[in-house]
């Protein structure tokens, strides 16, 4: 706190037989410290804080790589999954890049120029961008008899799929000529409590009306899914 102060000191010198008292100054205290301007310290202080923000995020993102590998599907035992309607999201995926074209399960009366057409639509995807593994198509004819679904509806419970308890809804909906069209479940198993999607269902009912580059289009749409 004396910093830059002048200070002073009295001592006594003999003159004769009467001591006088003299003031001696001393020169201010001058620092051989090099001087750091303000904004030298700022910056100073700005990087510091920038090293411990950044050491922060590493250690931050290191805790949650080990989080996740510890939940990863090969790390975990199988257990139970919370069920959330009939096509609930599925945090693992166990597909794999192919370029190879889905399985197609086709009710015995579905057109076949409607099936390739579907195809088409299906390759265009893959070629452009890839596909996955584990893909099984299941198309439903409009209007068919309760016999024509059964050899689909048996390769889709074979198949491992959890779209079991929407498959009546679906069989109703092709029966009545109602359209439908969607990325649903395929098979799957549990791990951390967790979905994990080992294989993809398309469900394709087309309307009596449907033509087959309406169907190619719409076939490319649900597999990018």
């Amino acid at each position: 706190r004396a910093f830059g102060k002048i200070y002073r000191r009295s001592h006594t010198t003999t003159t004769g037989a009467t001591p006088t008292k003299h003031a001696t100054a001393h020169p201010p205290y001058v620092s051989t410290r090099p001087s750091v301007s303000p904004h030298s310290r700022a910056s100073s202080m700005k990087s510091t804080a920038a090293s411990a923000s950044a050491s922060a995020f590493v250690s931050a993102s290191l805790a949650l790589i080990v989080v996740v590998f510890a939940c990863a599907p090969f790390a975990c035992s199988a257990a139970g999954c919370g069920g959330r309607d009939c096509n609930p999201p599925s945090p693992f995926s166990a597909l794999m890049a192919v370029t190879s074209l889905p399985t197609t399960y086709a009710s015995t009366g579905f057109r076949e120029d409607w099936k390739s057409n579907m195809t088409l639509g299906h390759k265009a995807v893959i070629d452009f961008m890839g596909g996955v593994s584990g893909v099984n198509v299941y198309l439903l004819e409009p209007k068919g008899l309760d016999a024509a679904y059964e050899p689909v509806k048996r390769m889709c419970a074979d198949s491992g799929t959890t779209q079991a308890n929407c498959w009546s809804g679906d069989i109703s909906n092709a029966k009545a000529g109602s359209p439908f069209y969607y990325r649903g479940m395929g098979a799957a198993s549990c791990a951390c409590s967790q979905t994990v999607s080992t294989g993809v269902g398309l469900y394709y009912g087309p309307g009596v009306g449907d033509t087959g580059s309406g169907l190619a289009y719409r076939a490319g749409h649900e597999y990018t899914h």
